[in-house]
């Protein structure tokens, strides 16, 4: 599973080089890149799940990823469990953002 969503990656990765030649060649010399302020800290644990358990029949590594999403969090002594977002960065969620 692991290797196919790298090759899944690795070729959106060539696409997007691709595109970006053909862009050059026509002529085109700006680039821009946009990043989603807050994208990680406003996802929806109810919509996400939702998402993946149509792909994922395995209950045990949706549990998994449950408790990952809704685990405790503590910040300043003080803790709390978040209702949106993933810790970003982590590895689950990049690959479960795309």
């Amino acid at each position: 599973m692991l290797k196919s969503r790298c090759d899944k990656t690795l070729e959106q990765s060539r696409q997007s080089l691709s595109v970006g030649d053909a862009g050059l060649k026509a002529g085109y010399n700006w680039v821009v890149d946009a990043d989603i302020k807050g994208y990680f800290d406003n996802i929806s644990h109810e919509l996400m799940m939702s998402k993946v358990e149509q792909h994922i029949a395995d209950k045990r590594l949706l549990g998994l990823l449950e408790a990952y999403l809704k685990q405790d969090i503590m910040a300043d002594g003080e803790s709390w469990k978040a209702t949106k977002g993933t810790p970003q960065g982590a590895v689950p969620c990049w690959q479960i953002s795309t």
